[in-house]
């Protein structure tokens, strides 16, 4: 995601204009994903050369409702998170011994 700059760049402007369709300050918006705020501020901020790691594009993705593909400019559909099923239905459905495996494998 660093090397390319038009992905970069998209990634920069989606996030700044979810971020103010929100109505949230950096401090709100790092808050709610759990990115420091120094750190939203370079991700938003074209100079910069920080790009966000898989976990944090997740978090920023859930945060703001939308779809990871969104915030990489892979889709102009804002609506994709919307359409995931939740991690607690998936792991509802699971049988207790698969549960516990989940759990040994997280530790």
């Amino acid at each position: 995601m660093g090397s390319d700059p038009k992905i970069r760049r998209i990634l920069c402007q989606r996030l700044l204009q979810l971020r103010h369709e929100n109505n949230l300050t950096q401090a709100e918006l790092s808050s709610l994903s759990a990115i420091p705020q120094p750190v939203l501020s370079l991700y938003e901020n074209q100079g910069s050369s920080r790009s966000p790691t898989l976990y944090a594009l997740v978090r920023l993705a859930n945060s703001l409702n939308v779809s990871t593909d969104y915030l990489l400019g892979r889709t102009d559909d804002k609506s994709g998170a919307r359409n995931l099923i939740s991690e607690d239905s998936v792991i509802s459905q699971l049988s207790r011994r698969d549960r516990q495996v989940l759990l040994r494998v997280a530790e």
